[in-house]
């Protein structure tokens, strides 16, 4: 697939817009190097933000690291958003043992487009 820097695709070309965010694990937040931020950090209190500046970017690929509370937050969302999304979890986080909710990494595509998303 050739996507010309700055043209209008052509007849045959297609364009997508792909974004990638690093979304900061929420174990990673609340136990990582911000000790005075915990608050603000925590995922809950981000999310809304998150999905704002996702639904801005209007991507037809999102790629997300460090994606934590995927399942009950993320995953419900951004289907909302028209998005198919595929998480792979990332491993043991020392947050974990923490109680904080294992993070990991998510393919998006939005189902308006004709990429099927297969792992």
């Amino acid at each position: 697939m050739h996507i010309p820097g700055g043209d209008s695709p052509t007849v045959g070309e297609v364009r997508l817009v792909v974004a990638s965010f690093n979304i900061l694990a929420e174990g990673l937040a609340e136990f990582g190097g911000f000790p005075r931020a915990k608050l603000n950090l925590r995922f809950l209190n981000r999310l809304e933000m998150l999905l704002q500046c996702i639904a801005r970017a209007n991507a037809d690929v999102l790629c997300l690291q460090e994606a934590c509370r995927f399942e009950d937050c993320l995953a419900p969302a951004l289907e909302t958003m028209g998005y198919q999304c595929h998480f792979v979890s990332g491993g043991a986080s020392p947050a974990v043992s923490s109680g904080v909710p294992q993070d990991g990494i998510a393919l998006c595509v939005r189902t308006s487009v004709a990429l099927p998303l297969t792992v």
